[in-house]
Protein backbone atom coordinates (compact mmCIF):
# COMPACT_ATOMS: atom_id res chain seq x y z
CA UNK A 1 0.00 0.00 0.00
CA UNK A 2 1.20 3.50 -0.69
CA UNK A 3 1.78 5.96 2.14
CA UNK A 4 -0.53 8.72 0.87
CA UNK A 5 -4.31 8.26 0.66
CA UNK A 6 -5.79 7.37 -2.71
CA UNK A 7 -7.85 10.06 -4.43
CA UNK A 8 -11.34 9.17 -5.65
CA UNK A 9 -10.11 9.25 -9.26
CA UNK A 10 -7.23 6.91 -8.43
CA UNK A 11 -9.56 4.45 -6.72
CA UNK A 12 -11.99 4.56 -9.66
CA UNK A 13 -9.14 3.74 -12.05
CA UNK A 14 -8.03 0.61 -10.18
CA UNK A 15 -8.99 -2.80 -11.65
CA UNK A 16 -11.54 -4.68 -9.55
CA UNK A 17 -9.00 -7.18 -8.23
CA UNK A 18 -6.55 -4.47 -7.11
CA UNK A 19 -9.37 -2.50 -5.49
CA UNK A 20 -10.57 -5.56 -3.61
CA UNK A 21 -7.01 -6.38 -2.51
CA UNK A 22 -6.66 -2.84 -1.15
CA UNK A 23 -9.97 -3.13 0.67
CA UNK A 24 -9.00 -6.43 2.29
CA UNK A 25 -5.57 -5.12 3.25
CA UNK A 26 -7.14 -2.08 4.90
CA UNK A 27 -9.25 -4.48 6.96
CA UNK A 28 -6.11 -6.45 7.88
CA UNK A 29 -7.37 -9.65 6.26
CA UNK A 30 -4.51 -12.09 5.67
CA UNK A 31 -3.53 -13.26 2.17
CA UNK A 32 -5.54 -10.38 0.69
CA UNK A 33 -4.02 -10.67 -2.77
CA UNK A 34 -4.75 -14.39 -3.26
CA UNK A 35 -8.19 -14.06 -1.68
CA UNK A 36 -9.17 -11.19 -3.97
CA UNK A 37 -7.92 -13.14 -7.00
CA UNK A 38 -10.10 -16.11 -6.02
CA UNK A 39 -13.19 -13.92 -5.44
CA UNK A 40 -12.88 -12.14 -8.79
CA UNK A 41 -12.24 -15.46 -10.57
CA UNK A 42 -15.46 -16.89 -9.11
CA UNK A 43 -17.70 -13.86 -9.48
CA UNK A 44 -16.28 -11.96 -12.44
CA UNK A 45 -16.58 -8.44 -11.02
CA UNK A 46 -16.47 -6.70 -7.66
CA UNK A 47 -20.08 -5.59 -8.13
CA UNK A 48 -21.23 -9.20 -8.57
CA UNK A 49 -19.20 -10.35 -5.57
CA UNK A 50 -20.86 -7.66 -3.48
CA UNK A 51 -24.38 -8.74 -4.42
CA UNK A 52 -24.22 -12.52 -4.95
CA UNK A 53 -26.18 -14.33 -2.26
CA UNK A 54 -24.34 -17.63 -2.53
CA UNK A 55 -21.10 -16.57 -0.89
CA UNK A 56 -20.26 -18.29 2.38
CA UNK A 57 -21.39 -16.34 5.48
CA UNK A 58 -17.97 -15.21 6.68
CA UNK A 59 -16.26 -11.92 7.50
CA UNK A 60 -15.28 -11.31 3.88
CA UNK A 61 -18.90 -11.74 2.80
CA UNK A 62 -20.02 -9.21 5.40
CA UNK A 63 -17.38 -6.81 4.17
CA UNK A 64 -18.44 -7.21 0.54
CA UNK A 65 -22.08 -6.57 1.48
CA UNK A 66 -21.04 -3.07 2.59
CA UNK A 67 -19.49 -2.11 -0.75
CA UNK A 68 -22.65 -0.94 -2.57
CA UNK A 69 -23.71 1.22 0.40
CA UNK A 70 -20.22 2.64 0.82
CA UNK A 71 -20.06 3.44 -2.89
CA UNK A 72 -23.39 5.28 -2.84
CA UNK A 73 -22.51 7.23 0.30
CA UNK A 74 -19.08 8.31 -0.91
CA UNK A 75 -19.74 9.09 -4.58
CA UNK A 76 -23.46 9.75 -4.72
CA UNK A 77 -23.79 7.51 -7.77
CA UNK A 78 -24.04 3.82 -8.52
CA UNK A 79 -21.47 2.17 -10.80
CA UNK A 80 -22.35 1.84 -14.47
CA UNK A 81 -24.33 -1.31 -15.16
CA UNK A 82 -24.24 -3.52 -18.23
CA UNK A 83 -27.19 -3.02 -20.57
CA UNK A 84 -29.28 -6.10 -21.37
CA UNK A 85 -31.58 -4.25 -23.76
CA UNK A 86 -31.26 -6.52 -26.80
CA UNK A 87 -30.28 -10.07 -27.73
CA UNK A 88 -26.87 -9.00 -29.07
CA UNK A 89 -25.92 -7.24 -25.84
CA UNK A 90 -27.19 -10.12 -23.72
CA UNK A 91 -25.28 -12.70 -25.78
CA UNK A 92 -22.08 -10.64 -25.55
CA UNK A 93 -22.56 -10.19 -21.80
CA UNK A 94 -23.00 -13.91 -21.13
CA UNK A 95 -20.20 -14.95 -23.48
CA UNK A 96 -17.75 -12.98 -21.31
CA UNK A 97 -18.90 -14.97 -18.28
CA UNK A 98 -19.01 -18.41 -19.91
CA UNK A 99 -16.06 -18.48 -22.30
CA UNK A 100 -12.98 -20.62 -21.80
CA UNK A 101 -14.50 -23.64 -20.02
CA UNK A 102 -14.52 -27.14 -21.50
CA UNK A 103 -17.71 -28.10 -19.66
CA UNK A 104 -21.23 -26.77 -19.98
CA UNK A 105 -22.01 -23.92 -17.60
CA UNK A 106 -25.20 -22.18 -16.51
CA UNK A 107 -25.57 -18.60 -15.33
CA UNK A 108 -28.34 -16.09 -14.53
CA UNK A 109 -28.48 -12.31 -14.44
CA UNK A 110 -31.03 -10.04 -12.78
CA UNK A 111 -32.14 -6.84 -14.50
CA UNK A 112 -33.96 -3.72 -13.40
CA UNK A 113 -36.91 -2.24 -15.31
CA UNK A 114 -34.48 -0.31 -17.53
CA UNK A 115 -32.90 -3.66 -18.51
CA UNK A 116 -29.62 -2.89 -16.80
CA UNK A 117 -27.92 -5.80 -15.05
CA UNK A 118 -28.24 -5.53 -11.27
CA UNK A 119 -26.75 -8.85 -10.13
CA UNK A 120 -25.14 -11.99 -11.56
CA UNK A 121 -25.41 -15.51 -10.20
CA UNK A 122 -22.03 -17.30 -10.33
CA UNK A 123 -21.76 -19.86 -13.11
CA UNK A 124 -22.73 -23.44 -12.30
CA UNK A 125 -20.48 -26.01 -13.98
CA UNK A 126 -21.68 -29.28 -15.43
CA UNK A 127 -20.25 -32.00 -17.62
CA UNK A 128 -18.89 -31.53 -21.17
CA UNK A 129 -22.37 -32.24 -22.56
CA UNK A 130 -24.88 -31.12 -19.93
CA UNK A 131 -25.55 -28.83 -16.97
CA UNK A 132 -28.41 -28.83 -14.49
CA UNK A 133 -30.69 -25.76 -14.43
CA UNK A 134 -32.04 -25.62 -10.88
CA UNK A 135 -35.38 -23.80 -10.86
CA UNK A 136 -35.18 -23.50 -7.09
CA UNK A 137 -31.75 -21.88 -7.23
CA UNK A 138 -32.82 -19.51 -10.01
CA UNK A 139 -35.94 -18.47 -8.08
CA UNK A 140 -33.88 -17.96 -4.92
CA UNK A 141 -31.41 -15.77 -6.77
CA UNK A 142 -34.24 -13.76 -8.37
CA UNK A 143 -35.93 -13.14 -5.02
CA UNK A 144 -32.64 -12.21 -3.31
CA UNK A 145 -31.77 -9.75 -6.09
CA UNK A 146 -35.08 -7.94 -5.67
CA UNK A 147 -35.65 -7.85 -9.43
CA UNK A 148 -38.67 -8.42 -11.66
CA UNK A 149 -36.71 -9.60 -14.70
CA UNK A 150 -34.25 -12.49 -15.10
CA UNK A 151 -32.06 -13.63 -17.98
CA UNK A 152 -30.50 -17.08 -18.06
CA UNK A 153 -27.83 -18.62 -20.28
CA UNK A 154 -25.83 -21.78 -20.66
CA UNK A 155 -22.95 -22.84 -22.86
CA UNK A 156 -22.42 -25.52 -25.49
CA UNK A 157 -18.61 -25.50 -25.50
CA UNK A 158 -18.26 -28.54 -27.75
CA UNK A 159 -20.85 -27.76 -30.39
CA UNK A 160 -23.29 -25.32 -31.94
CA UNK A 161 -25.71 -23.12 -30.04
CA UNK A 162 -28.74 -24.97 -31.43
CA UNK A 163 -31.16 -25.74 -28.55
CA UNK A 164 -32.02 -29.32 -27.68
CA UNK A 165 -35.43 -30.55 -26.57
CA UNK A 166 -34.04 -30.59 -23.04
CA UNK A 167 -33.05 -26.91 -23.34
CA UNK A 168 -36.58 -26.00 -24.41
CA UNK A 169 -38.15 -28.05 -21.60
CA UNK A 170 -35.77 -26.46 -19.06
CA UNK A 171 -36.78 -22.99 -20.25
CA UNK A 172 -40.44 -23.84 -19.86
CA UNK A 173 -39.79 -25.11 -16.33
CA UNK A 174 -37.97 -21.91 -15.33
CA UNK A 175 -40.82 -19.78 -16.70
CA UNK A 176 -43.33 -21.82 -14.68
CA UNK A 177 -41.22 -21.55 -11.51
CA UNK A 178 -40.81 -17.76 -11.75
CA UNK A 179 -44.33 -16.84 -12.84
CA UNK A 180 -46.06 -17.44 -9.46
CA UNK A 181 -43.60 -15.10 -7.71
CA UNK A 182 -44.10 -12.33 -10.25
CA UNK A 183 -40.71 -12.56 -11.98
CA UNK A 184 -40.39 -12.68 -15.75
CA UNK A 185 -37.87 -14.77 -17.65
CA UNK A 186 -36.81 -12.35 -20.38
CA UNK A 187 -34.65 -14.71 -22.42
CA UNK A 188 -32.58 -17.86 -22.42
CA UNK A 189 -29.35 -17.54 -24.37
CA UNK A 190 -27.28 -20.50 -25.53
CA UNK A 191 -23.61 -19.72 -26.09
CA UNK A 192 -21.99 -22.03 -28.63
CA UNK A 193 -18.38 -22.41 -29.65
CA UNK A 194 -18.77 -19.70 -32.29
CA UNK A 195 -22.31 -18.32 -32.25
CA UNK A 196 -25.21 -17.83 -29.84
CA UNK A 197 -28.96 -18.34 -29.93
CA UNK A 198 -31.83 -16.54 -28.22
CA UNK A 199 -34.68 -18.89 -27.35
CA UNK A 200 -36.93 -15.85 -27.04
CA UNK A 201 -36.19 -15.00 -30.66
CA UNK A 202 -36.65 -18.60 -31.82
CA UNK A 203 -39.83 -19.52 -29.93
CA UNK A 204 -41.34 -16.21 -28.85
CA UNK A 205 -44.23 -15.62 -26.48
CA UNK A 206 -45.54 -19.20 -26.60
CA UNK A 207 -42.49 -20.62 -24.82
CA UNK A 208 -42.03 -17.67 -22.44
CA UNK A 209 -45.77 -17.24 -21.72
CA UNK A 210 -45.47 -13.45 -22.03
CA UNK A 211 -44.28 -10.73 -24.42
CA UNK A 212 -40.65 -9.56 -24.05
CA UNK A 213 -39.99 -7.01 -21.28
CA UNK A 214 -40.65 -3.44 -22.31
CA UNK A 215 -37.68 -2.21 -24.35
CA UNK A 216 -36.13 -5.61 -25.02
CA UNK A 217 -35.26 -5.91 -28.72
CA UNK A 218 -34.69 -9.10 -30.71
CA UNK A 219 -31.67 -8.13 -32.79
CA UNK A 220 -29.65 -10.09 -35.33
Amino acid sequence: MKDKPFSRDELSALPDQELLTLLLECCRISEAESLSADIIARHGTLASAATDEVLAPDSVTSLLRLIPALSRNSSGAAPKKASLSDTSRVSSFFRKHLSGADSEQFIAAAADNSLNCSAVMPAVKGSPSSVILSCRKIAGFAIASGCDIIFIAHSHPNGTAAPSDEDIDATRSVVSALKPIGIQLADHIIIGREGSVSLRKLYGDELFQSPPPNGYRLTD
